[in-house]
């Protein structure tokens, strides 16, 4: 089976890569493949579907083989158990292989792939991390789909994601990999380019009533404590109640309709 997925733009002076990729979830790939390659890189390409069971990058006469184990597990057990990573992650030393490359640590854990993270081949490198389908994995949230553990609010907990459990999720994991695919890419075609990053601070707050007793009157003040000791039985409530209302109105911060 043959046949062109998707054609990314062009990018500076970079030629276009090509890549093939295996004959299945080819929406999934396509996604991730633009993700990475395409808003994180700036790389442009283009695709094409083969009976092959790795993912493969050409260009000038060399080539980057990536392992696809999550995908190729996922065809078959989709949004299964079975189509998710086993604990303990085994970990790659990065340090050991790659020198140049931007990590948190030397070591990254392996969600997916080889028990050969990186060797050299005739015509170029091959990476046994999947980078691309763990990537896959931790953006689209896919274990949320698949586990059915949930909060008191019905939200996916962190205890039970892998992140958590694999003890990553303090660290910007996809963007590591990333670093690691461009290392790699870098080695074989040192005249590449990527598109620069920019990173940036968006502070926000969670303030799940911000005008809650802005426009409280004091009767209307008296009822909620009277609520707080009558219907709820809390004298504490109530204390609470008459505490912040104190603090909205001397605060400068009430509002009058």
């Amino acid at each position: 089976m043959i046949g062109i997925l998707q054609v990314s733009y062009l990018r500076g002076a970079n030629k276009m890569l090509k890549i093939t990729i295996p004959p299945n979830l080819n929406s999934a790939r396509q996604y991730i493949l633009n993700v990475l390659l395409t808003e994180f890189i700036g790389i442009s390409f283009t695709t094409e579907i083969k009976n092959v069971n790795t993912l493969q990058i050409f260009y000038e006469n060399k080539t980057l083989t990536i392992a696809d184990t999550f995908f190729q597990q996922a065809a078959n057990h989709w949004l299964q158990p079975e189509s998710l990573p086993l604990l303990p992650l085994a970990q790659w030393n990065v340090s050991e292989d790659i020198t140049d490359v931007n990590l948190v640590s030397n070591s990254v854990p392996v969600i997916f792939g080889d028990e050969v993270y990186l060797k050299s081949h005739d015509n170029g490198l091959h990476l046994g991390l999947d980078i691309f389908g763990s990537a896959f994995f931790m953006l689209s949230r896919y274990e949320e789909a698949v586990k059915s553990e949930r909060d008191i609010h019905d939200r996916f907990p962190a205890s039970a994601s892998l992140a958590y459990q694999a003890d990553f999720l303090h660290r910007p994991i996809v963007n590591e990999y990333v670093e690691i695919l461009w290392a790699c890419m870098k080695q074989l075609w040192p005249q590449l380019e990527r598109k620069p990053r920019n990173s940036r601070i968006l502070v926000s707050h969670d303030v799940d009533n911000p005008f809650e007793y802005s426009f409280f009157s004091p009767s209307r003040l008296l009822k909620r404590m009277a609520g707080d000791i009558l219907k709820r039985h809390s004298l504490v409530k109530a204390a609470k109640s008459l505490s912040g209302w104190i603090k909205v109105k001397t605060s400068g911060l009430s509002c009058t309709k």
